[in-house]
């Protein structure tokens, strides 16, 4: 009775819920700005995570490769052209590099580098895999073991595959030692 009272005052309005006195598009707004601050700071975590990613990869590769295989000229070529940022220069470089050095495991890796980096993993697994599949025929299947993450990262197949050299790698030289026994 007494709100009844107090609303048929002359002079006296009703206070209304605070969130019908507040203009629908200022709470829309705020949602938005929200939802924008969520998703930018989702991206500085992914765009970390995938500059570890890379960097770990970068490691890998660049430690493992040898420097002999391949024509280091041809590969100044191919990585000034991406530090330039021509990535399409730097990339039919490096398949010069390969054209004329088919064995390079350098320019494999590194052109690996410059897929992943710009985000065509599919053809960066094909490259690591190339490299690692070469590096396994040389004997270094540590190389081959380090790029199986990268590689399964674009190409699942291909990695899988790429376990099963190794494990045949590593079969072929546990027999070997019987052999000679």
């Amino acid at each position: 009775m007494e709100n009844q009272a107090v609303q048929q005052m002359p002079g006296f309005e009703a206070k209304k819920p605070l969130l019908k006195r507040i203009p629908k598009w200022l709470i829309a707004s705020l949602v938005v700005v929200v939802a924008f601050a969520l998703v930018y700071s989702f991206n500085d975590t992914v765009k970390t995570g995938t500059r570890d990613a890379f960097v770990k990869v970068k490691n890998t590769t660049t430690a493992a490769f040898s420097p002999a295989a391949g024509s280091e000229k041809d590969l100044y070529k191919a990585r000034e052209a991406f530090a330039a940022g021509n990535v399409d220069g730097a990339i039919a470089a490096y398949k010069e590099v390969l054209a004329r050095h088919p064995g390079s495991t350098d320019a494999m890796g590194e052109l690996g580098n410059v897929y992943f980096m710009t985000g065509r993993s599919g053809e960066a697994a094909q490259s690591y895999f190339n490299a690692a599949s070469k590096s396994l025929d040389e004997n270094r299947p540590e190389v081959a073991q380090a790029l199986l993450p990268a590689i399964g990262q674009g190409n699942p197949a291909l990695a899988q595959e790429l376990q099963q050299k190794l494990m045949q790698s590593k079969e072929a030289q546990n027999a070997t030692p019987e052999k000679r026994s």
